[in-house]
């Protein structure tokens, strides 16, 4: 089971790989470490909380920028941890 440490972790990494171009499901899969039933849990909460948006078309996620202030958040902890940690 993951802590919650590690699931922004994963969050933040598939925020990451979408943030460019967008990524298909299977990019994001070796990208986050995660099996498919794992990823499509991610990608389905994601989508549901505004994180990402889903272009069928393309079958490409793409962060929206609700996705974009929750990884400057997620930075920023991780930012405020390093320093802490020294």
């Amino acid at each position: 089971m993951e802590s919650p440490y590690e699931k922004l972790d994963t969050i933040k990494r598939i925020l990451e790989s979408t943030q460019s171009s967008g990524a298909q499901e299977q990019g994001l899969m070796y990208a986050s470490y995660l099996s498919y039933m794992q990823i499509d849990e991610y990608l389905s909460a994601m989508v549901t909380t505004g994180l990402l948006r889903y272009d069928r078309e393309s079958r490409m996620y793409r962060i929206t920028a609700r996705g974009m202030d929750f990884l400057a958040s997620i930075r920023h902890l991780d930012h405020l941890m390093l320093t802490l940690e020294s």
